[in-house]
């Protein structure tokens, strides 16, 4: 079964090329293709991506933001009939497996819709950056669980979660023709706990494997904090 991962960038294409070069490296059992999608970069992004082997690459005629962006890697997957997708950050490196032991979690737990991974910083890689998160409806937050502390080893390989961040979800694509695409009313940022509703409405759980681990360049100083129209985060530790 082949997973179509999609990468943005927007001028960032040496991150890009960082997080494919992961990819090649690290994921030697699963059947994927790589789809860069360029969110229209005023630098060389794109003359750079045009020199890199073995990707697909779709220019956007505009930048639309991150779901804008994600969409356009997501239609033409299907287009070409994929059944699996992964948004992935291009800030982004992956470990040995990472996408395989995903896929082997969401494939075996037929109510699972969506899985995400755990996700430490790139800078600090003892560091949590993300493992799972809940919505508070009566505060209108989302609390990303265990934030900025050490990571401690434990026998659970996946558990289920009531959000994924949109720096790396894996989709199945029965998901997508239910809950729809990534909704484009938020430039970047909240998107994803949109999305995360909408699936769970759609009848599907969500679920974290806490085995396959990526490392983002997110700064563990600033994090990510801000007010949108409907959500914000906090981070519970």
């Amino acid at each position: 079964m082949k997973v179509s991962i999609i990468l943005l960038n927007y001028n960032g294409y040496k991150d890009t090329i960082e997080c494919i070069d992961s990819i090649k490296q690290n994921e030697k059992e699963m059947n994927y293709e790589i789809i860069v999608v360029d969110n229209k970069s005023t630098d060389n992004s794109v003359e750079e991506l045009k020199k890199i082997d073995e990707i697909i690459l779709l220019e956007s005629e505009r930048n639309g933001g991150f779901a804008y962006g994600n969409n356009i890697g997501i239609k033409y997957a299907i287009d070409k009939g994929a059944e699996y997708i992964l948004l992935l950050n291009n800030d982004t490196i992956i470990e040995l497996n990472c996408i395989s032991l995903m896929y082997k979690i969401l494939n075996e737990n037929d109510d699972m819709g969506m899985i995400g991974c755990r996700i430490m910083y790139y800078n600090n890689k003892e560091l949590i950056n993300y493992m799972g998160g809940e919505i508070n409806w009566f505060k209108g937050i989302v609390v990303v669980k265990d934030k900025l502390t050490i990571y401690k080893e434990n026998n659970r390989s996946f558990s289920y979660t009531n959000f994924i961040t949109g720096c790396c979800m894996l989709i199945k694509k029965e998901v997508i023709d239910k809950a729809g695409y990534l909704p484009e009313d938020y430039f970047m940022y909240y998107e994803d706990v949109e999305y995360c509703v909408k699936v769970k409405d759609a009848g599907y759980k969500l679920g974290i494997c806490y085995n396959a681990v990526i490392y983002h360049k997110e700064s563990a100083s600033s994090g990510r904090h801000g007010l949108a129209i409907f959500y914000k985060v906090e981070y519970e530790k």
